[in-house]
């Protein structure tokens, strides 16, 4: 008997195949995220750099490439529920794009730093309005789980091109040329976004039953997602010091890195099987927790390849958290509530990851990179507790 070949609904063992709509937008985020990379090396060369491979002055420096967007997602909560979803993403881009080509050619501090806000601010208002597109064009959220899953392996294994491609870049042509790609890559994005089916946003909801009242689930979500933000800024704080506890110079960390996304990417493309038969909630649980243990071995490995190696699985329960928190929120709210919580939970998410940063660079220049690593595990813990906490 022959063999019948998959269709598009798909079978026992092929993913059907996603909305044409949807996987635009999917592509668009993938081509802003290779643009990210660029900006994310060069932000690192340069904290290595200025603190001297200080733990507590690296800390700082990358805490504050995360308390703008903070700040600023916290604010944009309170108007992102009134903007028009496709015109705002596509407005949000092109501001990118003109601020990060800008950055190239800036001459000054302060110049700098207002290109570096306005940057910050059309990320506060681009990536919730992405997370509440999701489900509205997938349509299906079995589809959508697929999809945010399959976009979290196509970033990270960018992420193993794009570490490599920015190291060299700016090492023979300097930062300009990266943040010119990375403008280049927003101005696609709009691109793609601007192809989209019209769509509005959701109407307005109803005032809950309990009237002003937080929820129980959402005060769980943004928990677990502000102490999940907190324990991996810390953990990537501590990549740098601990190659040089591995008597590896800080350019090692590139290393390091490329094992965090190559088991990320790892995590996503199992998730899309595992999301259908197993609650996002639990994955994000479980995935934490396996973080929170693993963590604090991690300065006691007697060498560098060890150390890879540990780091290739605490990416791949990285890679799993992170879809699956982004799911939990989307399933867990009205339509009309997403674009809002996800600019909450991003200005959370930012404020955890400074604290997160601040804190382990602080702490490992006290008590040492063991006391930092464990302090990290513990918050891991604590998020695993918040979202593995029965629904009441």
């Amino acid at each position: 008997m022959s063999r019948q070949p998959p269709t598009a609904a798909g079978s026992a063992t092929s993913l059907p195949l996603l909305p044409a709509a949807f996987r635009r937008l999917l592509a668009a985020q993938w081509i802003s995220h290779l643009g990210d990379d660029l900006f994310e090396v060069a932000l690192m060369v340069y904290a290595l750099r200025a603190g001297g491979h200080r733990p507590l002055v690296l800390g700082l420096l990358l805490g504050l490439g995360t308390l703008p967007p903070a700040l600023l997602s916290l604010v944009a909560a309170g108007m992102i529920g009134r903007l028009r979803p496709r015109p705002a993403l596509v407005a949000a881009d092109v501001l990118r794009a003109a601020a990060v080509s800008l950055l190239a050619l800036s001459r000054g501090v302060a110049e700098a730093t207002l290109l570096v806000l306005l940057l910050a601010l059309a990320d506060a208002i681009h990536r919730p309005l992405l997370r509440a597109a999701e489900p509205r064009l997938a349509a299906d959220p079995a589809a959508n789980r697929r999809g945010l899953a399959r976009l979290a392996q196509w970033n990270h294994l960018g992420d193993l091109c794009a570490y490599t491609g920015a190291a060299a870049l700016i090492r023979t042509a300097g930062p300009g040329p990266a943040f010119g790609l990375d403008g280049l890559s927003f101005l696609a994005s709009a691109l793609l976004l601007a192809s989209l089916p019209p769509w509005e946003a959701a109407p307005p909801a109803p005032e809950p039953p309990g009237g002003t009242a937080p929820d129980p689930r959402l005060v769980r979500l943004l928990t677990a997602a502000a102490a999940g933000a907190a324990a991996t800024a810390a953990a990537n704080l501590l990549l740098a010091p601990l190659a040089r506890a591995w008597h590896r110079p800080s350019a090692a960390v590139a290393w390091l890195l490329l094992a965090l996304s190559l088991g990320a990417a790892l995590g996503a493309n199992r998730l899309q099987r595992w999301l259908g038969p197993h609650p996002p909630r639990r994955l994000a649980a479980g995935a934490l927790g396996g973080f929170g243990l693993l963590l604090p071995l991690l300065p006691h490995l007697p060498g560098f390849a060890p150390g890879v190696a540990l780091v290739g699985v605490l990416g791949f329960a990285n890679g799993v958290f992170g879809v699956t928190l982004a799911v939990w929120t989307q399933e867990s709210l009205p339509p009309a509530r997403r674009a809002r919580v996800f600019a909450l939970r991003a200005g959370l998410m930012g404020l955890a990851a400074t604290a997160g940063s601040w804190g382990a660079g602080w702490l490992a220049a006290r008590a040492g990179l063991e006391a930092a690593a464990a302090a990290a595990g513990l918050l891991a813990l604590v998020a695993a507790a918040a979202a593995g906490a029965p629904a009441r």
